[in-house]
């Protein structure tokens, strides 16, 4: 089975001055791949715009968001109909898994613009699974 890497650091000032880096990886095993860009056009309707998970049904491992539009989005994950949280303009989400959740695995995430998009903009994604 192929392996997606998540790797990632992030680089701060703490509190007391100076520079902190904070590296983090993880790899998940996966079967099924789905990525591309969902175009959001201006001052259309707003509504929920599923991700297309493809072939992935029972469990991503993987999966990132980012929001290329002026609106913030809603993210709704497993069939909800209402936001767990709000991706603001510009923002991205990761979820990055190297087993599967058990009982609560992944199996959907939908988008929801908040407001109509002023400007048109778009939605990067990417999920790996199995």
């Amino acid at each position: 089975m192929p392996q997606a890497e998540f790797s990632s650091s992030v680089t701060y000032s703490p509190p007391g001055g100076g520079l902190l880096t904070q590296a983090f990886g993880v790899t998940a095993n996966y079967a099924s791949a789905s990525a591309g860009t969902v175009a959001i056009a201006a001052k259309a309707d707003p509504h929920p715009i599923a991700i297309p998970f493809g072939g992935i049904g029972a469990d991503a491992r993987g999966l990132v968001v980012r929001n290329n539009t002026a609106v913030d989005l809603g993210i709704r994950l497993n069939g909800a109909t209402s936001d767990l949280y709000r991706l603001a303009p510009g923002g991205l989400i990761m979820h990055w898994a190297p087993a599967s959740a058990g009982a609560s695995a992944l199996t959907a995430c939908t988008v929801a613009p908040a407001v109509a998009a002023p400007a048109d903009g778009s939605i990067d994604y990417l999920v790996f699974g199995t």
